[in-house]
């Protein structure tokens, strides 16, 4: 167990519906040569299931003591699902930069879910029609909550998630 700082608590006590305090990140890439599909889902899965326990933060959820006597506390989730947090979508067709940025900035704008680990990861598909975007391209797209993540740890999280 780890308690949150007075600074981290902050996002959590200032975080409205209409105003939520996550950070997103949007990557674009491309299909690796000779490949002739797209990343698959269950592939990336993978990938992250190996990689959560480098960044722990990514299996902890907060433990708010009762009335509010101290500052909450990052505990290990039992129930973690990786399922809940990665998760596949696609552009309609023409996925050009309007409808990506439109998408990306609804995922912005959710608040999420206090009772699980502060993140969520999608696999964006359906790029195609993106002017400068190679057919097959795909995106990922990461929200945390500002709390979970500030500017060193989201540094590690991307160590973790990228490799050559």
């Amino acid at each position: 167990m780890r308690q949150l700082s007075a600074h981290d608590a902050g996002f959590l006590l200032n975080e409205r519906p209409e105003i939520p305090a996550n950070t997103t990140s949007a990557w674009i890439y491309e299909r690796p040569a000779g490949r002739r599909k797209t990343l698959e889902f269950e592939d990336l899965l993978e990938y992250v299931r190996r990689r959560v326990p480098m960044v722990p933060v990514l299996h902890k959820r907060l433990l708010e003591p009762p009335g509010g006597l101290s500052l909450p506390w990052w505990v290990d989730d039992p129930h973690f699902e990786l399922e809940y947090h990665v998760r596949h979508i696609g552009l309609a067709p023409p996925g050009d930069w309007s409808k990506f940025w439109l998408q990306v900035s609804r995922l912005h704008a959710r608040t999420l879910d206090r009772s699980r680990p502060l993140w969520e990861m999608y696999l964006m598909d359906g790029l195609d029609s993106m002017e400068g975007v190679p057919k097959g391209s795909f995106a990922i797209v990461t929200t945390s909550h500002h709390a979970a993540m500030d500017g060193v740890s989201s540094l590690a999280y991307m160590a973790a998630m990228h490799t050559p």
